[in-house]
């Protein structure tokens, strides 16, 4: 990732050919002449990625992705607000909403793992200490005056007794 003006942005340069035509377009040939080949980049990691680093403050990300046009794979990197208002997390079945335990819709992004047909879920997270009963019961082998008196002397937290079941 790279800073430009205005955020963050992922700039493909990693193959000879991408890093050429970043340097062309970026209008610094001089990089392109120290840096030719991965190993010299490699090798030089900290003060290429200072020299990067300053370059692409000097424009923002439209400015970027406009010079690198189809030349350079690129494009900015959005916070997850962004990321959910874009409308790109809805076409691809990304943003996922749930109704957790207090009140207010919540929406965010879901997992970006898929298998093919898959959407992701709409799951809520647990509370904190939403499971621990169920859990303390199950793989600990605890009873509820246990776990009760274990809560009562501070050692754990837990929410509100579950059914049992």
């Amino acid at each position: 990732m790279l800073p430009p003006a205005d955020g963050h942005m992922a700039i493909a340069r990693t193959k000879e050919k991408l890093w050429a035509t970043f340097c062309e377009r970026a209008g610094r040939p001089d990089l392109l002449a120290r840096y030719p080949r991965m190993a010299d980049r490699m090798a030089a990691r900290d003060a290429l990625a200072g020299e990067l680093e300053g370059l692409t403050r000097t424009r923002t990300n439209g400015a970027w992705v406009a010079l690198l046009a189809e030349a350079v794979p690129c494009a900015p990197v959005r916070t997850v607000p962004e990321a959910l208002a874009s409308g790109d997390a809805e076409a691809q079945g990304v943003a996922v909403a749930y109704d957790p335990p207090t009140p207010g819709r919540v929406r965010t992004l879901g997992s970006p793992i898929r298998t093919a047909g898959s959407r992701p879920l709409a799951v809520r997270g647990p509370t904190l200490g939403e499971h621990a009963r169920q859990v303390l019961r199950e793989l600990a082998g605890l009873d509820d005056a246990e776990i009760d008196g274990h809560a009562q002397d501070g050692v754990i937290g837990v929410g509100p007794p579950l059914a049992a079941g």
